[in-house]
């Protein structure tokens, strides 16, 4: 896990000797960083977008959504298609109808699905000594109800 944009320098000559040898790229972000070069020469786009209210992706996240609202229309009129996602965690409102009805406006978002909220990081987390809140993982009938905001072009 972690973010590939933090790293550059040595996520830019991995695309170069992958996409030197035909690799079909991709990039998993959260999008609250933006590189044109890392972008450019990627194949595919998968991006999370967690919260739409700002001050509560705040409170969970650490960060502002607003530079992840951006970073996603700056995309959205480009040819490389994006993947958004949103874990679904059944404790926090989430917007899940504001960021679907944000991202169906952007052409370049190609799916929208919604994931089940998964604890895999808690073990991470406790190894580096890090305190992080645990979630509940969803209920099907919460998935299948919200199902109805993910959308495929």
């Amino acid at each position: 896990g972690g973010e590939p944009l933090l790293q550059r320098d040595f996520l830019l000559a991995c695309l170069r000797i992958l996409k030197k040898k035909g690799v079909h790229c991709a990039v998993e972000t959260s999008l609250f960083l933006y590189d044109e070069e890392v972008f450019r020469s990627v194949d595919l786009i998968l991006a999370d977008f967690k919260i739409w209210d700002d001050a509560l992706h705040r409170r969970y996240t650490g960060v502002s959504n607003l530079p992840i609202r951006e970073h996603f229309l700056r995309l959205g009129g480009g040819t490389t298609p994006i993947l958004a996602r949103t874990p679904l965690i059944p404790e926090i409102e989430q917007g899940i109808e504001e960021i679907s009805r944000f991202l169906q406006g952007i052409p370049a978002v190609r799916e929208y699905s919604l994931l089940p909220y998964h604890p895999l990081g808690l073990e991470k987390a406790r190894a580096l000594g890090l305190s992080q809140q645990q979630f509940s993982i969803p209920s099907e009938d919460l998935m299948e109800r919200t199902r109805r905001y993910a959308f495929l072009r």
